[in-house]
């Protein structure tokens, strides 16, 4: 059997042009396929990007603190060697000396510059230096989180007891620093003296301002007194 006959047929069945556009027609089908899934395709979700975790800049470096509002017992359990430890079980904060126990003292601002402190004897503070890991951050250095500037409150915890703990830079602690307690009669004593002082050189003033108007009585006397001059 030939396989284009003379009426231009493959196998004597189907025509050449036919054949033709059946094969283009066939040909389509992968294309409408493939495009069909490109058009519906559901975006793929972005995968988040991963950065690489930075570590932490940890010093180990000592500071003065001082532990205040203890009552009598926790200010009995305070002791050197006694350590703050974080969750994952390190070390980040051990006493390592302890100063004198003091009572709690006020300063009061009593006005005109004038100061006064108390003492409060139910509750007591301690100086301590406290060796401790702290975070440098910003060019900060950060306990817990949280930054080391002068008077900031911070919170020591030990397997024994909690306490409230003050940083105290070196050059600015006060608890060592004594200022004597000024009693009603020193007040008035000195607001007495200050009168006083006042007082005498309001006197001086007046002095001055009557020698001032006796000068002007005798120019204006000496002026009557003198002939006036004919022409």
């Amino acid at each position: 059997m030939k396989i284009l006959d003379a009426q231009g047929r493959l196998f004597g069945k189907i025509n050449v042009i036919d054949f033709l556009a059946l094969m283009f027609l066939v040909s389509l089908t992968p294309m409408f396929y493939f495009g069909y899934k490109i058009v519906n395709k559901k975006p793929q979700a972005p995968q988040a990007q991963e950065f690489p975790v930075v570590p932490k800049a940890i010093i180990e470096t000592e500071f003065d603190f001082t532990f205040t509002k203890l009552d009598s017992h926790t200010a009995k359990l305070i002791a050197i060697g006694d350590k703050e430890i974080d969750k994952s079980g390190q070390i980040i904060g051990e006493i390592i000396s302890v100063g004198r126990l003091k009572p709690l003292t006020y300063e009061i601002d009593l006005g005109s510059g004038l100061k006064s402190t108390k003492e409060n004897p139910e509750l007591k503070q301690i100086p301590v230096t406290l060796k401790i890991k702290a975070e440098v951050k910003d060019n900060s250095l950060y306990y817990k989180d949280k930054p080391l500037k002068a008077a900031t409150l911070i919170d020591f915890h030990s397997n024994k007891y909690t306490a409230q703990a003050i940083f105290m830079p070196v050059g600015i602690s006060t608890i060592e620093k004594t200022i004597p307690s000024l009693t009603s009669d020193a007040i008035k004593a000195m607001i007495e003296q200050k009168t006083t002082v006042l007082n005498q050189e309001i006197n001086l003033l007046r002095n001055k301002i009557d020698l001032l108007e006796t000068f002007l009585k005798q120019e204006k006397t000496t002026e009557k007194r003198e002939p006036k001059v004919k022409k």
